[in-house]
C-alpha cells in the first residue's frame, strides 16, 4: 500500500504467504490461485494494486500530509476471522469450558471470559470501530448482533474444533531435537 492508504478490512497473520506469491509471480506464468487455495491464509494483492493506485490519484506520494491524501479502500477479502479459540483443559470431551473470540467486521464476539471488574466468566460484545480498546460490552444493547457471532462461533468453528479433538502431546520432537544436536527438524 502507498503512504497514505487506509485499509479497515480484516488481514490475518495467515494472509501474507499467499499475498506476497500472488505479487511475486505472474499469475499467467504461475497458478498462483491453485496453489494459493491449499493455504490457510487469503490474497490479498488486488487491495494492495487498488490501493496503492487509488492513493497514487489522490496524490500519496506527495510531501503532503498522508491524513490529507489517505484513501479509504472498500475491496474487502476477509469479513471474519477466529481469534481464538481453546477447549480447555476438559478438551473436546466437555465443550463447556470453551473460550474464544470471533470478529466479524467492525464486532467482536468474547465468549467465556473473565470480566475485568468481577472476574466472573461472561460474554461481552465489542464494535471495535467505535472502541478500539474494547471498554463497553454491547452484548445486552445489540443482541440481535450478538447472537448473530454466537451463532457463528457455536454453528462453524466449535463443530470443526471438537471434530479435531485436542490430542496428546508427542513428545517424540524431543528425541529428534537431541538426535540432531538442538536442530528443529520434522520428527515423523
Amino acid at each position: 500500500l502507498s503512504k497514505g492508504a487506509v485499509y479497515d478490512g480484516l488481514f490475518h497473520v495467515s494472509d501474507w504467504l499467499p499475498t506476497l506469491l500472488s505479487g511475486a509471480f505472474d499469475a499467467a506464468a504461475v497458478s498462483v490461485t491453485d496453489s494459493a487455495a491449499q493455504l490457510e491464509g487469503r490474497d490479498h494483492w488486488d487491495l494492495v494494486v487498488s490501493a496503492t493506485a487509488a492513493t497514487d490519484a489522490a496524490g500519496g506520494d506527495s510531501e503532503e500530509d498522508p491524513s490529507t491524501t489517505a484513501v479509504e479502500v472498500s475491496y474487502e477479502v476477509r469479513q471474519e476471522i477466529l481469534v481464538g479459540l481453546d477447549l480447555g483443559q476438559r478438551g473436546a470431551a466437555d465443550p463447556s469450558g470453551v473460550r474464544a473470540a470471533l470478529r466479524v467486521g467492525d464486532w467482536k464476539l468474547v465468549f467465556q471470559e473473565a470480566d475485568e471488574n468481577s472476574g466472573e466468566l461472561g460474554n461481552f460484545l465489542f464494535n471495535l470501530r467505535d472502541d478500539p480498546q474494547e471498554t463497553t460490552d454491547l452484548s445486552s444493547a445489540q443482541p440481535s448482533q450478538f447472537e448473530a457471532l454466537f451463532s457463528t462461533l457455536v454453528q462453524t468453528y466449535l463443530p470443526a474444533a471438537i471434530k479435531d479433538g485436542v490430542s496428546e502431546p508427542d513428545n517424540s520432537c524431543y528425541d529428534t531435537w537431541d538426535k540432531q544436536g538442538g536442530f528443529v527438524t520434522p520428527w515423523h
